[in-house]
């Protein structure tokens, strides 16, 4: 039986190793066409899979071996969520710009049937899949080099050349636009972190442990506030293995030391780099305070691992966890309450650089909050049926261009062709029925894969990485470039959780 799984996932363990090492690193014509190469180069590898399963599928079928897995629940809501698109692609005004995304990011219809169709050949075994996460760390150790390189102006692939100076401020290494590289890092960053903790032996941990510091530096030199919303929901999300043992615990306080560590000697090396911003400045401002958190880390790491070797009582962690998440919860409530309060009530206050994130307005994130208060105004004045499917797959740019003003265009830097909030990019272009259905694929997906991921790392990691990136998807674009990632890592869980329900469908409760 186990050969004849083997044998049955080669193609999408296949695909998904190239989809997390040569994915990345592709390009073509540098940053002028990297969304667009990165697109192609995702249907054509989506075809070939599903041409190999479908083969695969009818052998099997005609040879009478194997068995065949049912879908679920999860896979009906993503093709829920494919056939939404579909039919708000007919019914919108331009099919043909729906179907092919050439209006917005390439992220239409036919991106959409690629993505249900990699999730439904991916999501069936999970043979593999291992492997091709660690080949993800080797490629991703690339493209943060890469990264930080730039940052300090040493460009080895001349991805600069050409560009004017505000243009290099905004893309980075092999990904592109410095947000989309911030998700990437996000996703890496927490595959790499549960490899630091959960590692059985040290050839795995400590060079899963470099990597976090890597990913640590890197987040703070791509300048991208948004990844740190994805660090954040990946730690939250790997709180409950950090505090299962002093062991775990000791071992995550290295992990988050280095996001201090990390921060601090991109200002402490001394050589010239592009100027910080954001969140990221305010980080790295903290100055020798941030030398002081990684030493105070280190030092509970340090604390915690002699615990461990002492066998002390480690029954006290579940009650820190219980509290930390409440801390967790009390922060999101509090954060959400001054954003309500200073956008509604207490709106003449100065709040200087804090402003742009505590006071919701066209200037809210560099220009975000113009987009998604446009966005919501459209969206009620749309007809019944298009509040149920919305105005087209991709197809926001045709609702937002027109309401574009000089300030928000300066502030901006061009038209918004997105919502730059994935959840209300949905609601507008495939209506409330397509955002019910994406989140209950997602929302099912992610309960599958806490629930297998209480026991197995490898799902435990990518558990994380998906919850890292729904978690800044908040405020940022759907694209073909670290969507597909997401997607990717996604399906791959799925795979993982589906071959654990066939060993131990009672206990996991899938």
């Amino acid at each position: 039986m186990q050969k004849r799984i083997g044998r049955a996932v080669r193609p999408a363990a296949l695909y998904a190793g190239v989809m997390l090492t040569l994915f990345p690193l592709y390009y073509q014509n540098y940053y002028y066409d990297i969304n667009t190469c990165k697109y192609r180069l995702f249907l054509w590898l989506t075809l070939a899979l599903a041409v190999a399963t479908g083969a695969a599928f009818l052998w099997r079928l005609c040879r009478r071996r194997g068995v065949h897995p049912a879908l679920g629940v999860t896979d009906g809501c993503m093709a829920a969520f494919v056939l939404c698109a579909a039919i708000s692609c007919a019914l919108c005004a331009d099919p043909m710009d729906a179907l092919t995304g050439d209006r917005g990011r390439h992220s239409g219809l036919l991106y959409l049937l690629a993505v249900g169709t990699m999730t439904l050949c991916l999501a069936r075994r999970g043979g593999g899949y291992r492997a091709c996460m660690g080949l993800m760390l080797l490629a991703g150790t690339a493209v943060c080099l890469l990264g930080v390189l730039q940052f300090y102006g040493v460009d080895p692939l001349r991805f600069y050349d050409g560009l004017g100076g505000t243009q290099r401020f905004i893309f980075m290494s092999t990904i592109g636009h410095i947000n989309f590289f911030g998700a990437y890092v996000g996703m890496l960053l927490a595959v790499a972190a549960c490899g630091a903790i959960d590692g059985k032996s040290l050839r795995l941990r400590i060079p899963c442990q470099a990597l976090v510091l890597l990913c640590c530096a890197t987040a703070a030199v791509s300048r991208s506030d948004s990844v740190y919303i994805a660090i954040a929901g990946a730690s939250v999300a790997l709180l409950r293995r950090a505090l299962a043992s002093w062991k775990h615990l000791g071992r995550a306080c290295f992990c988050a030391g280095s996001f201090f560590l990390g921060a601090w000697w991109i200002d402490v090396l001394p050589f010239e780099h592009m100027a910080m911003q954001g969140l990221c400045a305010k980080v790295a401002d903290l100055g020798v305070g941030l030398a002081l958190l990684w030493a105070g880390f280190a030092a509970l790491g340090l604390l915690a691992l002699w615990l461990d070797a002492r066998q002390a009582d480690a029954r006290a962690l579940a009650h820190v966890r219980r509290a930390l998440y409440a801390l967790c919860g009390a922060g999101i409530a509090l954060a959400a309450a001054a954003v309500v309060w200073f956008t509604v009530f207490d709106t003449s206050a100065k709040l200087g650089a804090w402003e742009n994130y505590l006071r919701l307005n066209d200037k809210w994130g560099t220009g975000r909050g113009f987009a998604w208060i446009r966005a919501v105004q459209s969206y009620a004045s749309f007809s019944p049926l298009q509040k149920l499917f919305g105005c087209g797959p991709d197809m926001a740019r045709t609702i937002l261009e027109p309401l574009m003003t000089k300030e928000a265009m300066a502030l901006s830097g061009g038209v918004f062709e997105n919502c730059h909030n994935e959840y209300l990019q949905y609601l507008l272009t495939t209506g409330a029925a397509g955002l019910a259905a994406y989140l209950a694929f997602l929302l099912t997906a992610l309960r599958r894969l806490a629930l297998a991921g209480r026991e197995n790392p490898a799902v435990r990691a990518l558990f994380a990485a998906a919850v890292g990136y729904a978690a800044q998807a908040s405020v940022s674009v759907n694209q073909p470039i670290t969507t597909t990632i997401f997607f990717v890592l996604l399906a791959m869980g799925l795979g993982l959780t589906a071959d654990i329900a066939r060993r131990q469908p009672a206990r996991h409760g899938l």
